[in-house]
């Protein structure tokens, strides 16, 4: 079925075909049989949108384009491509995806946290905010509501209780002049909310003319003159929220305790939102699930938190209803009690951004593109010079994406760990039902993979095995090309995507002046940040990742080296032994790689014992101090092994290859066995 049109009636398609491409044709002053080639070429990938063939992509972009150009836009495009950019954007531009920066997410929170208090006695009392949060729809659906046990009516015509996003927009549309669709200073809209003493029947279908559509109301009621009607028009009395009707199904009992656990639920709430602002803000994932973990452990008990998250389950249950929040990403209309099933997500959110940056840099590179903003529609970049940028920028976007494959499955498990490594925590059954419970937790997010296989199977977009190869711009075999703060490397064919780093700086400076040495000074003072010429007390100012990069071997959080807790002279005898035989085994091979990572392995060691233990190879107990060409060729040297480890978890054959033709010591030399037509840019 396409279109209201089944498939099976070719000849019906067909003339369908014919006489919309003709009516666009008429209504754009452009060539008939363009527009019926390009429906076809739609045909074949499956490119449905939004109602073909009444309303196609032809039609959507032509609102952003003029028709010349609409037109060869789906004529010479590759559109599979051209669909899974659009639907990218599309997905990053929604209004539900929380495409924000570490920084602006944090100023968010920040302010999100100063909105709840406003709400905070109406929460309190109701569960329901008196206002949303319009600065961040993903937090208001998320966040803004405290485990409500009663359901308003909505009237979406002139009342509104509005808390429906997708109503918000049609209320808007229907009564422009209405004064009951009111927003505060601060821009948020304000809630009506209208209680009803009978439980309301849940689920019914409600036609609310062309405009709007059919909409699924749990509040089951229609409007006449008199005010709501059931179903069966029997009329719905009206009244104050303290003698309005339960949710159904919910007992009396459950309701008690989910209103006395409110206000610890808030303070819980703000004190997690507090802790994440602080890591956005730092960029620091560091102990963050554990200072949120003993934040719910500190505000509520095991078996608090076990209630609330049977809670959570009840109301994932429920049918769709009067109280909803909707999103194409959100997989239809869910209940949200905004309580512990949601902050837990959130924090999960939170840690993964700081560890993978994937909405976070995607944003950044987002700001480095000429426009300084995601455009409106993909449609906007075609024929630009910043079409690459954008492109190379939902690339980014999607390899980061695929990172995050296994994360939730990885957060679950710390989340439990930590809850079945708290005092609290015995072998009581309702604790097993804790980690239970947590175990099937899931994201409500729909990744842009997940969303946009949805969109395909409901023939939105046409289908794809691989939305990262869709995304993926055109590169060269073998390539060094960096892009803002990534490096797009290619070797034989297979590329990827890394972040950049010093080491990777000194590889490519190599690689672009292949078979000449290269002082390790040169390559500090032109390709390292952080170097002067008086670097000997610039490493107590630098982060541990930092220090790590320069060679300084394994630091700990406060910049100190780890140590262990004793060595004997026995001990470090047996250590040297064995990295000298593995030198001479090295250079019996004429394995320089291996020479020069033995010897690095070596000095770090020597430097280590000496510092900690006073123990030198001649026993002495004073160090030798190292000139500036030394502590250069080592730091120079551990930056490019680093670099070359990164690239073997991702392109091996790269690393094997860049390992033996890479010649290290004070002078470095990239010296391959055969020409190799690298861009390096």
């Amino acid at each position: 079925m396409i279109g209201g049109v089944c498939m099976d009636d070719r000849e019906l398609f067909v003339r369908e075909i014919e006489i919309e491409a003709k009516g666009l044709a008429r209504k754009c002053k452009i060539d008939a049989d363009r527009v019926k080639y390009i429906f076809s070429r739609l045909v074949d990938i499956g490119w449905y949108a939004p109602k073909f063939p009444k309303e196609t992509a032809l039609d959507i972009a032509l609102q952003y384009r003029e028709p010349e150009q609409a037109l060869s836009i789906f004529e010479d495009e590759d559109l599979t491509r051209l669909a899974t950019r659009v639907s990218a954007v599309e997905y990053l531009q929604s209004s539900f995806t929380p495409f924000y920066t570490l920084k602006e997410l944090a100023d968010l929170i920040n302010k999100f946290i100063s909105h709840l208090y406003q709400n905070r006695d109406h929460l309190i009392k109701t569960g329901f905010p008196e206002t949303s949060f319009e600065s961040s729809i993903w937090l208001d659906v998320r966040l803004n509501k405290l485990y409500y046990t009663k359901l308003p009516l909505i009237d979406p015509i002139t009342k509104g209780c509005l808390e429906n996003r997708v109503d918000i927009s049609l209320i808007t549309r229907s009564v422009k002049n209405s004064t009951t669709v009111t927003k505060n200073i601060d821009g948020n809209l304000k809630f009506h909310y209208i209680w009803a003493k009978d439980t309301i029947p849940e689920g019914q279908m409600i036609n609310l003319g062309p405009d709007t559509g059919t909409l699924i109301m749990g509040s089951g009621n229609l409007w006449g003159k008199e005010g709501p009607f059931f179903g069966d028009e029997s009329p719905v009395e009206i009244c104050d929220y303290d003698k309005a009707a339960p949710i159904s199904g919910l007992k009396n009992n459950d309701a008690e305790n989910i209103v006395n656990l409110r206000d610890s639920v808030f303070e819980l709430k703000v004190e997690i939102l507090q802790r994440l602002q602080k890591a956005l803000y730092s960029g620091s994932g560091e102990n963050l699930l554990e200072d949120c973990i003993g934040l719910i452990l500190k505000n509520l008990t095991l078996e608090e938190i076990n209630f609330l998250l049977y809670v959570d389950q009840f109301y994932a249950k429920k049918v769709a209803g009067g109280i909803i929040s909707f999103s194409p990403n959100y997989g239809g209309f869910v209940y949200h009690s905004a309580g512990i099933s949601d902050l837990i997500e959130v924090i999960g959110y939170c840690q993964k951004e700081i560890e993978i940056g994937t909405m976070d840099e995607t944003k950044k590179a987002v700001l480095e593109i000429p426009l300084d903003t995601l455009p409106e529609s993909y449609y906007l970049s075609i024929g630009e010079a910043w079409r690459n940028d954008l492109d190379f920028t939902l690339y980014l976007f999607s390899k980061l994406e695929s990172r995050e494959d296994k994360y939730w499955g990885k957060y679950i498990e710390q989340v439990n760990k930590r809850i079945e490594g708290s005092e609290q925590f015995n072998n009581d059954p309702v604790n097993a039902q804790l980690l239970e419970k947590l175990s099937q937790l899931e994201p409500l997010l729909d990744n842009f993979k997940e969303w946009h296989s949805k969109q395909s199977a409901s023939e939105t977009f046409p289908k794809t095995d691989s939305t990262e190869k869709e995304l993926k711009p055109k590169i060269p075999d073998y390539a060094f090309i960096k892009k803002g703060d990534f490096w797009q490397i290619a070797y034989n064919g297979i590329d990827t995507l890394l972040k950049d780093t010093t080491g990777l700086n000194y590889i490519a400076e190599l690689i672009k002046n292949p078979k000449q040495g290269i002082s390790v000074m040169f390559l500090l003072s032109e390709m390292d940040s952080n170097y002067s010429p008086a670097a000997t007390g610039r490493f107590k100012k630098m982060k541990r990742e930092e220090l790590e990069e320069q060679g300084i071997g394994n630091v700990g959080g406060d910049g100190t080296q780890k140590t262990a807790d004793a060595l004997t002279e026995k001990e470090f005898k047996e250590v040297i032994n064995d990295l000298n035989a593995e030198l001479q085994e090295a250079e019996d091979n004429l394995d320089s790689y291996r020479i020069e990572e033995i010897k690095d392995k070596k000095e770090e060691f020597l430097e280590w014992a000496s510092r900690e233990y006073g123990i030198t190879e001649d026993h002495h107990t004073s160090r030798v101090i190292e000139g500036p060409d030394e502590k250069a060729r080592k730091a120079v040297s551990m930056a490019i092994k680093r670099a070359i480890d990164n690239i073997g978890e991702e392109i091996p054959d790269l690393a094997l290859h860049l390992k033996h033709f890479i010649q290290k010591g004070k002078t470095c030399t990239y010296y391959p066995d055969r020409e190799i037509p690298w861009k390096i840019k």
